[in-house]
């Protein structure tokens, strides 16, 4: 794939969602069709400036996953939302996940099904940031210590 087609992606991917005020902007990753639902219908959880004051102060961003659709006659949505600090990559090992349900069984409730998933897990967030913040710290002193012995390791030949 060509830099470009590549470019077009990540950018697919990447996200920034003010804050209905203005006053914080949360930045988040997720694919396409999370993206697509967040920009349709913005972030709306009870949590929300904790959660980007919180990210804002220690370089964080969001990571969502998740799938929404139609199965046995029901609408479903699900996500998984954790951080990440923007400026190292290192992923927090600490997932909000939740999941609801439909008895309209048809795309547009899972598309809703899918937004309430997001909300739910992201607004779980704001009682956790100390124990992501850790585990990122964590996680980026291993990645030191890993990178700190290869280059300290004889040259390959």
């Amino acid at each position: 794939m060509g830099g470009l087609g590549f470019a077009a992606i990540v950018g697919a991917m990447l996200a920034v969602q003010p804050a209905a005020d203005e006053s914080c902007v949360l930045s988040y990753s997720a694919a396409p069709p999370i993206t697509q639902v967040i920009r349709d219908q913005s972030f709306d959880f009870e949590t929300y400036d904790a959660v980007c004051e919180a990210a804002r102060r220690h370089g964080l961003e969001l990571t969502i996953s998740g799938a929404s659709g139609v199965e046995a006659e029901r609408a479903f949505g699900w996500a998984s939302v954790t951080v990440r600090r923007a400026e190292t990559g290192a992923l927090s090992d600490v997932e909000h996940v939740s999941t609801y349900l439909s008895a309209d069984a048809t795309e547009a409730a899972a598309a809703d099904m899918l937004y309430l998933a997001v909300n739910s897990a992201a607004n779980e967030m704001a009682g956790h940031i100390d124990q992501h913040v850790r585990s990122i710290e964590a996680e980026e002193d291993r990645l030191r210590a890993v990178f700190s012995a290869e280059s300290r390791a004889s040259p390959r030949r």
